[in-house]
């Protein structure tokens, strides 16, 4: 294993077994499910790094998405955990701006910088040409990795019946911040790319 692997796999294995215990002896099937999801996207992630060189900022923000993830269906909040916690109430409607939106944001904010990597090498010359058609590619991408997302989360339900997914109250507003993250993302990258160079 390479230096820049090296800390990030430690830290990775040390929040992910800590959950993993946590999740077993509360015998959370949810958040089991999504740590053998975690699991798997963790092996993609390190085998295909000598093909694709993630950055380390990459690497280091999927791990502070996992924390704040598994983080989020287990540390105690008032009646619940921090994914229904209300961070700042905007609306008398529904309830925003929870937690778990937040780290939705983030989350697929982090998509955009992934997909970026993952194109880096195919794009001609390490240039980009067309910005806001990268941008667009960047977002789709983001946002069709936040439907999967979702199918997961619905799927999850079908083996955990007492779940915390909630219904479109949840899924459509989760959508919308993985949109908004995916375009702060995209303003970021462009804002630190002025030059056009990827």
């Amino acid at each position: 294993m390479n230096r820049k692997l090296f800390p990030i796999a430690l830290v990775h294995g040390l929040i992910f077994l800590s959950f993993f215990i946590y999740y077993m002896l509360n015998f959370n099937v949810e958040f089991l499910i999504y740590i053998i999801i975690i699991l798997g996207l963790t092996f993609l992630i390190y085998f295909s790094d000598k093909r694709i060189h993630y950055s380390s900022g990459v690497l280091w923000a999927l791990v502070l998405w996992g924390l704040l993830h598994m983080a989020g269906g287990s540390v105690p909040v008032g009646e619940g955990v921090l994914y229904q916690w209300i961070i700042l109430p905007l609306s008398e409607n529904y309830p925003i701006l929870r937690f778990d939106q937040v780290v939705h944001a983030f989350g697929f904010g982090t998509c955009v910088f992934l997909i970026r990597d993952l194109i880096k090498k195919d794009l001609k010359q390490n240039t980009v040409t067309h910005r806001f058609g990268l941008g667009l590619v960047l977002v789709m991408g983001a946002m069709g990795l936040g439907a999967l997302n979702e199918g997961i989360e619905f799927t999850a339900t079908a083996f955990s019946p007492n779940n915390g997914v909630g219904g479109y109250v949840n899924n459509a507003p989760d959508l919308v911040f993985n949109f908004v993250g995916a375009l702060v993302a995209v303003g970021v990258l462009w804002e630190k790319e002025k030059d056009g160079k990827f």
